[in-house]
């Protein structure tokens, strides 16, 4: 074999090698990006995971309120209003106990969306249903707490039974009923669910005459002894339960 030969499959060597270099280069390159997009995506379903949690965490703190509503009447008469408001940012409901510690007994809770700067609060405040109450307008909220924040946009909406195919309403007008469910949806800034919706079933546990408001109530006449008592209309959700 003479030198040209020789120098020719040495240089067909040296290229070789290069391309083994730079195969092996790409592989690791490759790799490095590989393992940088797995530890990002672990990284981003654990902040979601921690994002969901803390969510649920204060949905269900709003479920337990939601869950406790009464139906409450500011007077005797079954035309005369509820304790209860509702819009798509905010709802306002009489509970037996407002969970607070402090043994105020029946009050008013509110939970409403708050946004500042380009974040969102769910705030839960309450207050004492004091004598002679007969709405919110009035009502001075404290004990504020925030159930749930960040980047994202809060909605209520409340289901009437009576409203055919438009079962669920961006706010509650009736002001003599409650709805049957309410539902707290929690969307990101496209308008997209962030985790599914919060509904919560109206599962009246009073009716009548809230304590506070119970000067105001006529009291049941006895019954005559054999007299048949009325079966409470179900039309009427004053009658409920026998109120």
């Amino acid at each position: 074999m003479n030198s040209t030969t020789r120098d020719r499959h040495a240089g067909f060597a040296l290229i070789e090698s290069i391309a083994v270099l730079a195969l092996a280069a790409l592989v690791f390159v490759t790799l490095l990006i590989a393992t940088d997009l797995v530890s990002r995506n672990s990284q981003a379903t654990a902040r979601r995971a921690d994002i969901i949690e803390t969510l649920m965490t204060g949905l269900g703190a709003a479920r337990r309120d939601l869950q406790g509503a009464r139906y409450i009447r500011v007077g005797s008469q079954a035309e005369d209003p509820v304790l209860f408001s509702g819009s798509s940012k905010a709802v306002a409901i009489a509970v037996a106990d407002d969970n607070t510690g402090l043994g105020h007994g029946e009050s008013l809770v509110l939970i409403e969306a708050r946004y500042e700067e380009g974040r969102g609060f769910l705030v839960r405040s309450s207050a004492r249903l004091l004598p002679g109450t007969r709405g919110f307008g009035a009502v001075e909220f404290t004990n504020q707490a925030v159930l749930v924040q960040g980047p994202w946009k809060y909605q209520f909406s409340y289901a009437d039974p009576e409203a055919g195919a438009e079962r669920w309403r961006s706010a509650w007008t009736a002001t003599t009923r409650m709805p049957a469910a309410i539902r707290l949806e929690v969307m990101d800034a496209s308008g997209g669910r962030v985790v599914p919706p919060l509904t919560v079933q109206v599962a009246i546990d009073s009716g009548g005459c809230s304590e506070a408001t119970r000067v105001d109530c006529a009291p049941e006449e006895p019954k005559a002894e054999g007299e048949q008592q009325t079966p409470p209309d179900p039309e009427n959700p004053g009658d409920r339960n026998g109120q």
